[in-house]
């Protein structure tokens, strides 16, 4: 998209390549590029080992494209693509990726119908609410 090539073609590539596979969850972690390529240079800044490759090397312009097809992909996938906030601080970030991972296993679970399963996964929500 930001490459302007056209999405059905990428879409029909994955497809052949991953042979119709599709994830049952996917975690799009959403950050304006300014502020995503302004954390990357403060990283680049304090770690000598953050190197600019050449997707940081791209323009704002591209960095907003790709974003928001992502954006628009997710909008499309409600039921699988899980859209996080990535502007708050990562420990935040990173509670809300285990929550959504765990809420998304206990549903996964709880339909297998095993008592086991059932009653631990049913513990572990009683303890995230």
């Amino acid at each position: 998209v930001g490459r302007k090539l056209n999405f059905n073609m990428i879409d029909q590539l994955n497809k052949i390549v991953t042979n119709n596979l599709i994830p049952d969850l996917t975690i799009l972690i959403d950050l304006s590029p300014k502020e995503g390529l302004k954390r990357f240079t403060e990283q680049q800044s304090t770690n000598s080992k953050a190197k600019s490759d050449r997707m940081e090397q791209e323009n704002i312009k591209f960095h907003e494209e790709v974003r928001q097809a992502y954006l628009n992909l997710a909008q499309t996938e409600k039921k699988r693509i899980h859209l996080i906030d990535g502007s708050p601080p990562i420990e935040e970030v990173h509670q809300k990726i285990k929550d959504v991972i765990l809420l998304f296993l206990y549903h996964k679970l709880s339909s297998y119908h095993h008592p086991w399963l059932i009653l631990s996964t049913h513990s572990r929500q009683s303890q995230m609410v």
